[in-house]
C-alpha cells in the first residue's frame, strides 16, 4: 500500500473528526497508520480525537508518536503540553512548552501555556515573564492580560 492511500485515509479521518465522529476517526487514522506507520499527522490527529473523547493518556501517547516521527511539529508539542497541563502534570507540561518554544519562539499560545504551568508550580515571577513574552508576540491578547 502507498503513502498516498494512507494520506487519503488521513483526510477521511479528519472529515469524520470534523463531524464529531471521534471514535470512527480514530479507526480511520489507525487504518492509515497500518498502511504507513510513519504518517505523523495521523498520530497527531488521532491524539486530538482521543483528547475530545476524554482519553487523555492515549492522546499524549499519540502526540508522542507524532513527535518521534517529526520532532519539529509545534502543534503536537503544544497539544502534548496542553494535555499534560490539563492533567495537572505541570513539570512535564513546562518541559513540552520549552521544546515547543525552541521550535516556534513566536507562539503566543505556547507562552501562555508556559505561564499557566509556571503559575501552577508557584513560580509567579517566571509566569509573569512568560506572559510578557506572549505580549511581545500578541500585545492585544486578552487572555495574556487576564492571566498576568
Amino acid at each position: 500500500m502507498s503513502r498516498a492511500e494512507a494520506e487519503q485515509l488521513l483526510r477521511q479521518g479528519i472529515n469524520l473528526y470534523d463531524l464529531g465522529r471521534y471514535a470512527e476517526a480514530i479507526i480511520t487514522f489507525d487504518k492509515a497508520l497500518d498502511l504507513f506507520p510513519k504518517l505523523a499527522k495521523a498520530h497527531y490527529f488521532k491524539g486530538i480525537a482521543f483528547y475530545d473523547l476524554g482519553r487523555y493518556e492515549e492522546a499524549i501517547e499519540s502526540y508522542e508518536k507524532a513527535i518521534r516521527i517529526d520532532s519539529s511539529d509545534s502543534n503536537a508539542w503544544y497539544n502534548k503540553a496542553a494535555t499534560l497541563a490539563y492533567l495537572g502534570r505541570n513539570e512535564e507540561a513546562l518541559a513540552a512548552c520549552d521544546r515547543l518554544l525552541s521550535i516556534k519562539f513566536d507562539n503566543a499560545e505556547g507562552w501562555i501555556l508556559k505561564g499557566i504551568a509556571l503559575y501552577e508550580l508557584g513560580k509567579l515571577k517566571d509566569a509573569i515573564s512568560a506572559y510578557d513574552h506572549a505580549l511581545t508576540v500578541d500585545p492585544k491578547h486578552a487572555k495574556v492580560h487576564y492571566n498576568k
